[in-house]
């Protein structure tokens, strides 16, 4: 049975040929960008948070888990993590509402993995909780938007709305998702300072200026707006069995660059027959069986 989540949906909708390197082949990039680093050790950080973790330890956390990780990588990627090191400490030290007593039946990630037709929607969630005698999903974002950015968008977005679909699914009643919204630095490092001026800088501003970098945002979804999740959802999984029968995987060059950096598929993927070495030495590969047919495990985000 063919199984979709929100991050292959959104890989699939951007760039066919890149679902095909990722979801068919089986490759996954070695090298992660920088702020992979830093989302994950951040939802980690509010998970234990939302735990009853102590902040103190929440930070020793944050602390520990990114040394280890720059003493693995050479200085000039050492750079780039010892600034996300020093954002993840500002982002989560200054963070404005840390107060959860205002929650109640507060639960960490939750999986969730349903029936819609013939195919599988699967994915994890940040958390649940109840606020106002409501349910609710509960997210972490942080993001280079604005607020109004994000908010507008957040109306719209795919996953807050697979979120909703899917818990709602498995029977709990949420009414939409809470936000807990992290701007990124706003601040350029200068020609005078090292990583650590730059980084300190960072906390810095993160402190004195938290109107600008924090909100907690709430989102609604409706029946109707679920109801069209699921045509759409449908539609999609329709696309990707007849490509997976059809084989034609075409490229979409306008994602080729976005976001400032480089697709981690573009070294293979203008050529049909890519280099085994390059291959080997920027991807691992997971074993993906029936290619051919309806089956394409596509992974939760």
């Amino acid at each position: 049975m063919l199984e979709i989540s929100h991050n292959s949906s959104s890989i699939a909708k951007s760039c066919w040929k890149k679902f095909y390197w990722r979801y068919v082949q089986g490759l996954t990039p070695i090298a992660q960008p920088t702020y992979f680093s830093l989302g994950k050790v951040l939802h980690q950080a509010f998970d234990m948070h939302y735990k009853g973790f102590p902040t103190s330890e929440v930070t020793q956390y944050i602390d520990t888990t990114m040394d280890k990780e720059i003493s693995e990588v050479s200085p000039d990627e050492a750079e780039n993590l010892v600034i996300a090191k020093y954002t993840a400490l500002g982002m989560w030290m200054n963070f404005p509402t840390k107060d959860l007593n205002c929650f109640k039946d507060i639960e960490s990630e939750k999986k969730f993995e349903v029936k819609v037709g013939d195919i599988k929607l699967i994915g994890i969630c940040d958390g649940l909780l109840t606020y106002n005698d409501c349910r609710w999903v509960r997210e972490l974002k942080t993001t280079g938007q604005n607020f109004s950015q994000f908010e507008r968008l957040s109306r719209i977005s795919s996953q807050a709305t697979a979120y909703v679909y899917g818990m709602r699914m498995n029977h709990e009643r949420v009414e939409g998702v809470i936000y807990d919204y992290i701007k990124k630095p706003l601040l350029r490092k200068n020609l005078h300072e090292d990583m650590h001026d730059f980084g300190r800088r960072i906390m810095k501003d993160y402190r004195e200026r938290p109107g600008i970098y924090y909100r907690r945002h709430y989102v609604y979804r409706t029946d109707q707006e679920l109801e069209v999740f699921e045509q759409d959802l449908l539609a999609l999984a329709k696309d990707i069995k007849r490509k997976l029968k059809d084989g034609d995987w075409y490229r979409n060059t306008d994602s080729c660059y976005k976001y400032n950096s480089e697709c981690p598929y573009y070294k293979i993927c203008h050529t049909d027959n890519p280099d085994p070495l390059t291959v080997k030495l920027y991807f691992t590969k997971k074993e993906v069986e029936d290619v051919g047919t309806e089956r394409a495990r596509v992974d939760s985000d």
